[in-house]
């Protein structure tokens, strides 16, 4: 089964902003918030990874911001992998308009035993803001069983380029199939 949301958006997906990973000096313009005072995050070569434990976390890596407009809507795309298949991480992708753990209010994906062996395209659910403004993504590790890696963090927005035709329901006489008109 599928969840949808009524209010999601179908049309062109435009990149609003890359968050580059390519060297030390990129990585430094993310906010790492380690709150556990345990293993965090690291940069390493293009990606960021976390190493695990046998107990929960509470580590944030925060993308630096992305300017942000009412009325559109945004979905984030990354790139996720756990180290091996037996071994899960619990993961919340956020937005908010700050760099602190507080900050970062709204979930806009949760992963629960996430196993992914070697990078798998992710996207987020679609969101949008009340008011116009800079606003970072989020990466909330709650568990790691051994390394959890995110790489090509980006925002797009979706523009339907016009009015979306919403489809009839024909009600049935007895006994006939429902159909849906365009």
């Amino acid at each position: 089964s599928q969840t949808i949301d009524l209010d999601d958006a179908f049309g062109d997906e435009t990149e609003v902003k890359a968050f580059s990973l390519s060297n030390k000096k990129a990585f430094q313009e993310w906010t790492v918030v380690n709150a556990d005072a345990g293993q965090t995050w690291a940069y390493d070569y293009g990606s960021v990874y976390m190493l695990g434990s046998s107990k929960g976390c509470d580590d944030w890596i925060i993308t630096p911001s992305v300017h942000l407009e009412p009325g559109v809507r945004y979905l984030a795309k990354y790139k996720l992998k756990s180290a091996y298949q037996t071994y899960y991480a619990n993961l919340d992708v956020t937005f908010g308009a700050g760099t602190t753990a507080e900050s970062q209010s709204t979930v806009i994906a949760s992963y629960r035993n996430l196993l992914q062996n070697g990078y798998g395209d992710y996207v987020s659910n679609q969101f949008e803001v009340s008011e116009e403004g800079d606003y970072n993504i989020g990466f909330h590790a709650l568990y790691v069983g051994n390394s959890l890696d995110i790489k090509d963090v980006s925002v797009y927005s979706i523009s339907t380029g016009g009015a979306v035709e919403e489809p009839i329901l024909t009600v049935p006489a007895r006994n006939e199939d429902v159909a849906l008109d365009n």
